[in-house]
């Protein structure tokens, strides 16, 4: 199915997704897309300074694959049991052109390994 990652984007986001977490302790798509190179940390901190009017304007990546990514996240983060919760952005700093809010949550995802006494063993 050609909307669903590929071997090969699915192992490079599992990669970049251990970086991030292993260095900030929780991963959110910014730190993401600055870890696979498609999002620079200059146009991040402009975004964040409101210099961008949205977050997508600076990604290079077309939506198709940016979808695939997200796609991927959602599956490992699955697969890994992290917890997952909502960091909205500000309304002055959209995530998107549209300003979805479907799309908007997603983009504000947060991820964070769950608590030590949280994880189950039983399936490992």
């Amino acid at each position: 199915m050609p909307s669903e990652p590929s071997e090969d984007l699915m192992k490079r986001v599992a990669r970049a997704m251990d970086a991030v977490l292993s260095r900030d302790g929780s991963l959110s798509y910014p730190k993401l897309l600055v870890e696979l190179g498609c999002l620079t940390s200059k146009d991040l901190d402009a975004w964040r300074r409101g210099r961008l009017p949205y977050l997508e304007r600076a990604i290079h990546m077309n939506l198709t694959k940016l979808s695939r990514v997200q796609t991927a996240v959602r599956r490992i983060a699955r697969e890994r049991g992290l917890v997952r919760r909502l960091d909205a952005a500000s309304p002055k700093h959209p995530y998107c052109k549209t300003r979805n809010p479907i799309v908007e949550a997603e983009y504000g995802m947060v991820y964070r390994l769950p608590p030590p006494g949280l994880i189950d063993r039983s399936t490992s």
